[in-house]
């Protein structure tokens, strides 16, 4: 038999639960195995002295087919406007009629929901057709020829003490850092 230690010592070593490692410890004794288990013992035979009864090989668990995901019937336009139209016979029980055509009483409300609103309707089955489309290059548009007023121009204006400085025109960031430099020159 196998001392409390060591019992102790294994049970960390494989983590297994400890009824078990209990019936583990049963088998090693019978067989006359000690713990460590030589490393000249393969794992198939040491199967077969711990478990001596079974000799027969085991047989590939079958795998389960997975079912083909079944697609959504894509219903014609045609068919849900025949329910449609006949579900809305005087004493026509709707859920009554829906099962008889294989589909869901819900699905047939829906229908006849998209019908009341207009959304339903023999148009919706016509082909889809291209529309011929050509590409024109954009039109010209010639640049106005008239001057800007006086008033469209830009314009800088800084007063200082000793006078105004007036700039008209377009004001570049070159002039602009010219008029900056001068101007802390001035307040220096």
């Amino acid at each position: 038999m196998f001392a409390p230690s060591l019992r102790k010592q294994i049970s960390k070593q494989i983590n297994i639960p400890r009824t078990t490692l209990q019936s583990l410890f049963r088998r090693f004794a019978r067989s006359g195995l000690n713990w460590p288990v030589p490393e000249h013992i393969s794992p198939e035979q040491l199967e077969q002295l711990l478990y001596p009864g079974k000799s027969q090989q085991y047989e590939p668990v079958p795998t389960r087919e997975i079912p083909e995901k079944r697609r959504r019937p894509n219903f014609s336009t045609e068919f849900k406007l025949h329910l449609v139209e006949l579900s809305m016979q005087p004493d026509t029980n709707v859920a009554r009629l829906a099962r008889e055509h294989g589909i869901n009483d819900n699905l047939l409300f829906n229908w006849r929901h998209q019908y009341k609103q207009g959304k339903l309707n023999r148009r919706d089955n016509l082909p889809v057709k291209l529309l011929p489309v050509s590409i024109a290059p954009p039109p010209v548009v010639p640049a106005p020829l008239t001057a800007p007023s006086p008033a469209d121009v830009p314009c800088c204006e800084v007063e200082l003490p000793g006078g105004t400085i007036k700039l008209h025109g377009t004001m570049t960031p070159a002039l602009l850092r010219v008029l900056l430099g001068e101007l802390k020159g001035e307040l220096r």
